[in-house]
């Protein structure tokens, strides 16, 4: 910062100072996950009875039918008696069998879904701050007030010259003593002039030092800047693998659900079979026993 103070003892004085600022940037990174996961379970039992019943119903019916033709023949001339006696028997037998079947089928169908739905919601604050001291855009002002300084000093060496052409035409008119001092005089201002010169480079040398400093405040920070972004992309890249893995766990516990609701529904269905199995039984002793029935009657 360049700054021009009141009048202090007579004279006036410029100072040049650069300040140290410190700025302090917060940056903070908010992620929030929601990771809905709906798992929906359909369950159908069906149950199919099948009671049979099959009635037969056997009818005999026998007919006899007896004929008995007697043929009697006479001859006069001797007498000759003839005594044909014919039988005919006709037996019918119809046999009339007569089947019923009734059969009932009954089927019963279950149906429950459960439906579960689980939402998990993840939020990872991330707050970054950095405290630089000094700040890109006062870095880019001191630069430039630097670059004003070096123009000044070229400007004020513009300026000796044009007083040291004025100082040497009067030489010329005066006479030998008057020379002979304004040559004295004229050999201080140069001595003064060299040590303002030398004090000069000192200044610049300075100057580019500064520079040289400024620049590489410039390069440490854009390397801060780079490896902020990369540690931000390395906890991006963490959060994904935990999401992949919790991921995983879920899909690997649905598979153990269905497979522990597939062992349920074998174990069901072999249950049904068994159920099945000793109905038929009961149904074929039930018919032994009509048939039995029937014929003891």
């Amino acid at each position: 910062m360049l700054g021009f103070n009141n009048k202090y003892d007579n004279y006036y004085y410029c100072h040049f100072y650069l300040n140290d600022l410190t700025t302090t940037t917060t940056t903070t990174t908010t992620t929030t996950t929601t990771t809905t996961t709906t798992t929906t379970t359909t369950t159908t039992i069906t149950t199919t009875t099948t009671a049979s019943t099959t009635t037969t119903t056997t009818t005999t019916t026998t007919t006899t039918t007896t004929t008995t033709t007697t043929t009697t023949t006479t001859t006069t001339t001797t007498t000759t008696t003839t005594t044909t006696t014919t039988t005919t028997t006709t037996t019918t037998t119809t046999t009339t069998t007569t089947t019923s079947t009734k059969t009932a089928t009954s089927t019963t169908t279950t149906t429950a879904t459960r439906t579960t739905t689980t939402t998990t919601t993840t939020t990872t604050t991330t707050t970054t701050t950095t405290t630089t001291t000094g700040t890109i855009r006062l870095l880019l002002l001191r630069l430039l007030l630097l670059l004003l300084l070096l123009l000044l000093l070229r400007l004020l060496r513009l300026l000796l010259l044009l007083l040291l052409l004025l100082l040497l035409l009067p030489l010329l008119l005066l006479q030998q003593k008057q020379q002979l001092l304004l040559l004295l005089l004229l050999l201080l201002l140069l001595l003064l002039l060299l040590l303002l010169l030398l004090l000069l480079l000192l200044l610049q040398l300075l100057l580019l030092l500064l520079l040289l400093l400024l620049l590489l405040l410039l390069l440490l920070l854009l390397l801060l800047l780079l490896l902020l972004l990369l540690l931000l992309l390395l906890l991006l890249l963490l959060l994904l693998l935990l999401l992949l893995l919790l991921l995983l766990l879920l899909l690997l516990l649905l598979l153990l659900l269905l497979l522990l609701l597939l062992l349920l529904l074998l174990l069901l269905q072999l249950l049904l079979l068994r159920l099945q199995l000793l109905l038929l039984l009961v149904l074929l002793l039930l018919l032994l026993c009509l048939i039995i029935y029937r014929y003891i009657s």
